[in-house]
């Protein structure tokens, strides 16, 4: 068994105020997703208050497999919590509201206990079509332009 890392997208546009959507590969053992998330803040956007961070913006993270079956649905700050209980500590994230600046945020979905569970994760193979959805509410007021990177955790070799 070895572990491998492998960017499924990197620096992909993301609409904003949209969904972005992408199948993952159609099989495999996967550990994990880790999501980066960046948004080119708009000038004085949060002068007024309101939601100031790129994670107050992220409304839904889902991966679906068949079209209906949901493997995880979450809000970015649920998402954000679930990483602190189960990584004890919250990844990076850039949370600047000060001029034209680029927020960033880290967010990891895993697929079994821990990063890298031997027992537990996604086998793909089991599903036609699973894909990750991630929907933002964000307005052109706050951020001119998304992106996102998606890296995948894989389990290799898993019973060899």
């Amino acid at each position: 068994m070895y572990k491998q890392l492998e960017y499924l997208r990197e620096n992909d546009t993301m609409d904003v105020g949209g969904t972005y959507e992408r199948d993952l590969p159609l099989s495999g053992m996967l550990s994990a997703l880790h999501l980066k998330l960046t948004g080119a803040a708009v000038s004085n956007a949060t002068i007024d208050g309101g939601p100031w961070r790129l994670i107050d913006h992220i409304s839904k993270i889902e991966v679906i497999a068949n079209g209906a079956t949901i493997v995880k649905s979450l809000s970015g700050k649920e998402a954000q919590f679930l990483n602190w209980r189960r990584l004890h500590k919250v990844p990076p994230h850039w949370w600047r509201n000060y001029a034209t600046n680029t927020q960033e945020e880290h967010i990891f979905l895993l697929f079994g206990r821990t990063l890298f569970d031997p027992n537990y994760g996604l086998d793909l193979s089991k599903y036609n079509r699973v894909q990750i959805k991630i929907t933002n509410s964000s307005t052109s007021s706050y951020h001119s332009a998304l992106s996102a990177s998606v890296m995948q955790y894989w389990l290799r070799d898993v019973n060899g």
